[in-house]
């Protein structure tokens, strides 16, 4: 019994630990898109002396401790929520049908 609990603790903290950074990820991998290659270039060069991000424990702990967190987590990755609201994306609209 030992032994299976160790592999249920074991499993559960690395699913947790891979969607936290896979949360880092995307956003971090997301906000690079576009621009110029020469910065992408620098940014490639600054990457090189940065130190490991350390995780959020207290994230790490309740994702681990929670089959249903880690599904939901990774639920919340693959349908990704937008973060302009309706009456942003209303008001946006109004402006651009005034430029035509």
């Amino acid at each position: 019994m030992n032994l299976i609990a160790n592999y249920d603790r074991h499993i559960s903290l690395q699913n947790a630990a891979n969607i936290l950074f896979t949360r880092e990820s995307i956003g971090l991998m997301n906000s690079k898109d576009g621009l110029h290659p020469e910065i992408q270039k620098e940014i490639i060069n600054k990457k090189e002396g940065m130190r490991t991000k350390k995780l959020n424990e207290a994230d790490l702990k309740k994702i681990a401790q929670s089959i249903n967190e880690q599904e939901r987590q990774v639920d919340a990755l693959l349908t990704p929520k937008t973060a302009i609201s309706k009456s942003e994306m209303d008001e946006v609209k109004g402006v651009l049908e005034k430029r035509e």
